[in-house]
Formats: structure tokens, C-alpha cells, sequence
């Protein structure tokens, strides 16, 4: 198979992999996106030949040329403005489509590592004219496919299918929320149906008589959530409540519409007692998010 053939077959992979409806954003924002950067090179036409004639008008070497294309309040339009506008399309498209299957599918892809995939690095301040000149020529002449950004996102996937990169993601969340990266300990216990965490999972103001859960608790209550709904992006009222909340003026709260996890529990040392419905509840929830490792802390 030829390198042509090799990439025809990669954007086929790439369209076959996301949804009607992912294909119809992605679609919208190319045509977007193509059609700004060819309105913005015509506009760099017409303004050279704007400030070009102001020049042959004015005939003044030293002159302000722009004098009157330069609106007092208004825009400021130069050459320099013009093809930082064309540049940044390239990124802007990146960043729009990232987001989109990030927040999406729930997962966490970096739209910075796509971006040094598929657009030229710029030079330091202190680079040669010649390597600026380049740069700026290479990236004038860029025209980004979606589809190339697609397949950047889900190399970035890990071979893992949208939802499985989100399960991944909000376990492997949890599990460095409970775990002690240096010491390898666990700050959890698992006594029957009660899971208590020990650390810095909450705070207490006493000032205000205000509790607080850390961001390593929210972790926590993101995975007891797709412990709950049993998928990613699904947020049960009593558990969404939660992370909606900035600040609580109760210890103790229960999780209304959840059937498998039923309280919480805050104490002024950092600790969460997470109640479930039962014993069975608690060990699989430990065994599924905690990790392999979750019964050397029971």
C-alpha cells in the first residue's frame, strides 16, 4: 500500500469512528474555519492595496501612510493583525474540536499536544528573519483537515474507544485521589458498608460554620457517580448536588436518588465516611476504582 493509499485509509478510520453527529460539527467548523482564512487573505489583498494607494496619494517617504484607513476608537488593522488572525484559525479550529469530544465523551485529550502535531513550531523571539519568514510562510500556506484532528485525538485514546478512555480516566482519577503517590499507602478503609477516607478530603470553616470538599473528594465523586449510573457524563441529583455545591452547612448529607451509595459524612480532620446500600456495594466500588491493591487497606 502507497503512503496516499495509507493516509486515504486513515481518514476513512477516522470518519468510521465518530458519529453522524460528530462528523456534522466537525464538518460545520471546517467549513467555518476554510472560509475565514480565505475571507482574511482577501482581506490582506484589499488592505495592501489600500495602504498602497495612500502611499501613491500622499507621496511622502517618512509619512504616515495610514493616516486616514486609521479610525480614532476604532479597529486597528495592520498587516501584522491580518496574518496573526490567519495563524491563529489553525489553533482556534484545534481547541473547538478538542473541546468538543472532550466534553462530549468526558474524556481529557490535551489540545496543546494536538497542536504541535499538526501545526510548525514557532521560532524564539531571537530566531533568524529567514527561520521567522519561513514559519510565517508555512503557516499561511496550512490548510487543517478535521480529520487529521480527529486522528490525533484518538491516537491520544491510548487505543481505547471514547467510552472506555472516560471510564479509564475517572478510575484512574479515583485511584490517585486515594493512594499516597510517595508512600504507596492507602487513605482509605473499607469497614462493611462504609468507606472512610483519611487525608484532606474536606474542610471546615468555622467562622462561617461551612464545610468544603477538597479536589481530591470531588475525584471520588466523580467515580461514584459512574459507580451509580454506570457510565460517564451521568450525574445522579443527590451526587451532582455535591459537586455543584461550593460550600455546605450540614456534616452530614445523604444521596437521595442514588441506590447504591446512600451518605456522606464530613469530619473537621479531613475525613469522608462514604455510606453504601450495602457491605457488597462498598467491596465493589473499592475493588473497581481503588484498584487491585483496594483489600491490602481494608
Amino acid at each position: 500500500m502507497g503512503l496516499l493509499e495509507k493516509f486515504d485509509a486513515v481518514t476513512v478510520d477516522v470518519d468510521n469512528r465518530i458519529t453522524a453527529a460528530d462528523k456534522a460539527f466537525c464538518e460545520k467548523h471546517q467549513a467555518a474555519y476554510e472560509t475565514a482564512r480565505a475571507t482574511f487573505h482577501e482581506f490582506s489583498f484589499f488592505w495592501a492595496d489600500m495602504v498602497k494607494a495612500q502611499c501613491e496619494l500622499l507621496q511622502e517617504e517618512d509619512y504616515k501612510n495610514e493616516k486616514y484607513l486609521d479610525a480614532s476608537g476604532g479597529v486597528k488593522v495592520d498587516e501584522d493583525r491580518i496574518r496573526n488572525n490567519i495563524e491563529c484559525l489553525h489553533g482556534k479550529l484545534i481547541g473547538t474540536l478538542v473541546a468538543y469530544f472532550n466534553a462530549t465523551y468526558n474524556v481529557s485529550v490535551d489540545s496543546y499536544e494536538v497542536e504541535k502535531q499538526l501545526v510548525p513550531q514557532e521560532p524564539s523571539y531571537y530566531a533568524k528573519d529567514e527561520e521567522k519568514n519561513a514559519y510565517h510562510e508555512k503557516m499561511d500556506a496550512l490548510v487543517l483537515n478535521y480529520r487529521d484532528v480527529v486522528d490525533q485525538i484518538i491516537f491520544r485514546l491510548g487505543g481505547r474507544s471514547f467510552s472506555e478512555q472516560a471510564d479509564y480516566e475517572i478510575k484512574e482519577a479515583c485511584r490517585n485521589a486515594v493512594w499516597d503517590y510517595h508512600s504507596k499507602n492507602a487513605n482509605f478503609t473499607l469497614r462493611k458498608s462504609v468507606i472512610s477516607l483519611s487525608g484532606y478530603f474536606c474542610s471546615y470553616n468555622e467562622v462561617f460554620n461551612t464545610w468544603t470538599l477538597s479536589s481530591d473528594m470531588r475525584k471520588v465523586l466523580y467515580a461514584l457517580a459512574h459507580y451509580e449510573a454506570g457510565a460517564a457524563g451521568i450525574y445522579p441529583w443527590g451526587i451532582r448536588r455535591l459537586l455543584d455545591e461550593c460550600r455546605m452547612h450540614v456534616d452530614t448529607t445523604g444521596l437521595g436518588d442514588c441506590e447504591k451509595v446512600t451518605k456522606l459524612k464530613m469530619y473537621k480532620n479531613g475525613r469522608v465516611d462514604i455510606t453504601f446500600a450495602s457491605p457488597d456495594c462498598a467491596k465493589c466500588f473499592a475493588k473497581e476504582y481503588f484498584g487491585e491493591q483496594w483489600d491490602a487497606a481494608a
